[in-house]
């Protein structure tokens, strides 16, 4: 799991930043809220939302291929059962 906030968005064919996770996906929507805007992306089954400053520019573009980057001590892995979460580092 990745807080929409620590998410961002590069063009598809960007390089990833050391230390960093990266999914590629396709812009399914874009909602502005005034002060930031939420860009959901969609990876195969895997929905992503970003969230990003209203004034800061984006390569968000309903549709477009982009690739969602976090840093990876910002991942939290959520176990698949009742025991609870750890935050433990993960590199896809």
């Amino acid at each position: 799991m990745v807080r929409p906030e620590r998410a961002s968005l590069l063009d598809a064919d960007a390089a990833v930043p050391d230390g960093h996770n990266a999914v590629e996906g396709t812009v399914a929507d874009i909602t502005y809220f005034g002060s930031h805007r939420k860009v959901g992306v969609l990876a195969g089954e895997l929905r992503l939302t970003v969230r990003e400053p209203a004034g800061a520019e984006t390569v968000a573009a309903a549709g477009g291929a982009v690739r969602v980057v976090w840093p990876v001590e910002r991942s939290v892995l959520v176990p698949d059962s009742t025991e609870p979460a750890t935050q433990v580092p993960v590199s896809v």
